[in-house]
């Protein structure tokens, strides 16, 4: 609930525009993998949805996410546009230029001082004021309303999804319903994925 909006504001921001949609579609289909790994450490560590190892359960699960912690401390990188925005023109072509390097080190060209130029040009046009770079900027009179209604929209979504996370197992447990049950509940997503996926907007 705490990663996947920065995890899609990230992929959109550093995703060229006519990919971005595919790739954002491409995180959303990794929660659903999630989902399906973690009933996989359910079916080693249960033995039903009422009795099993559930602090074996949690350390399991607890692995991946500690392993993704270690790999952004050591490979994430800051926001090109939050340095562009900050100031910071010379940490912004570091960042781009690991970028490009990392997805084709043969054929990409660093950043060279005419384009260093532009960017502190870019810079010195849209964010003049302070406050653009502060985060105290989404709760100035032009961005209250939209971080307001953000703020909703997330809420909403994560509440929503996560109170079925907790929910559906007291369900199917009531009603002796095995894990497969769990299984169709997760795999009815992939359908309406891969139509988003070949079939979005642009």
């Amino acid at each position: 609930g705490f990663s996947l909006p920065l995890t899609i504001s990230t992929i959109a921001e550093i995703t060229p525009l006519k990919y971005r949609g595919k790739m954002i579609i491409c995180v959303n289909f990794c929660v659903t993998i999630g989902k399906l790994y973690g009933l996989f450490i359910i079916y080693l560590t249960l033995e039903n949805f009422e009795n099993g190892n559930w602090r074996k359960m949690m350390t399991i699960s607890a692995m991946s996410s500690l392993l993704v912690c270690i790999g952004n401390i050591i490979y994430l990188k800051e926001s090109p546009r939050y340095y562009i925005a900050s100031g910071h023109i010379n940490e912004c072509v570091e960042v781009l230029d690991y970028i490009g390097e990392m997805n084709n080190k043969n054929k990409y060209n660093r950043i060279n001082d005419q384009e260093t130029k532009s960017l502190l040009i870019y810079h010195k046009k849209n964010f003049n004021l302070k406050d653009k770079s502060n985060h105290y900027a989404l709760f100035s009179d032009n961005l209250i309303g939209t971080t307001l209604r953000l703020w909703m929209i997330w809420f909403s979504l994560i509440f929503i999804e996560f109170g079925q996370y907790a929910i559906l197992p007291f369900i199917f447990g009531g009603n002796n319903l095995g894990f497969a049950s769990y299984i169709y509940t997760i795999l009815g997503e992939v359908p309406s994925i891969f139509f988003s996926f070949y079939f979005r907007v642009e």
